[in-house]
């Protein structure tokens, strides 16, 4: 996919010393940029294993024990 992106002089001044700094050329440092920020985003809404696997504490009394001695809730303010 081919697209156009605008950079100002200083960004885009950045981004050739560090193609050029790294030898790739500018596009494929945009892709990387890209792609990892992509690839970032998608982890971020996934819960990892452990969380997903996790039973809980044995030790700790179950919540719901405790929702007879919670406040009941307030009026809706918005009704």
């Amino acid at each position: 996919m081919n697209f156009n992106i605008y950079l100002d002089t200083a960004l885009g001044a950045a981004l050739n010393r560090l193609a050029k700094r790294r030898k790739v050329t500018r596009n494929a440092l945009i892709r990387q940029a890209v792609e990892e920020l992509v690839n970032k985003e998608s982890r971020s809404h996934d819960w990892s294993a452990a969380v997903m696997q996790w039973q809980g504490d044995p030790k700790f009394e179950a919540f719901e024990t405790h929702r007879a001695q919670l406040a009941p809730p307030d009026e809706d303010p918005l009704s």
